[in-house]
């Protein structure tokens, strides 16, 4: 196994790890508006804050996760992931 194999397998290991607990608070929090709760800012800024991570993590995991040789990634999807404004715009897409 290279270095740039086992480097790719451990960015897709950390991706992975990250996800997962975000997309759960994500879950709970729409869990817990659709059971009729208001939606109060503390929980808006919950909402905003995973969908912040879950954008980080989506561009981390397109730089940095393991892939087949056959696997490919649209340019489209690409490009509007390095658009998001919520990447903090130090991302300059010419």
């Amino acid at each position: 196994m290279s270095f740039n194999n086992l480097s790719a397998l451990v960015g897709s290991r950390i991706c992975h790890y990250l996800i997962c607990p975000i997309h759960a608070i994500g879950n709970g929090v729409e869990l817990f508006i659709m059971e009729g709760h208001p939606q109060s800012p503390e929980i808006s800024l919950i909402s905003e804050s995973v969908t912040n991570a879950n954008t980080h993590i989506q561009f981390f995991s397109v730089g940095f996760e393991a892939t087949g040789q056959d696997q490919l990634i649209v340019q489209s999807e690409v490009l509007a992931i390095l658009a998001d404004p919520r990447l903090g715009g130090w991302l300059n897409i010419a």
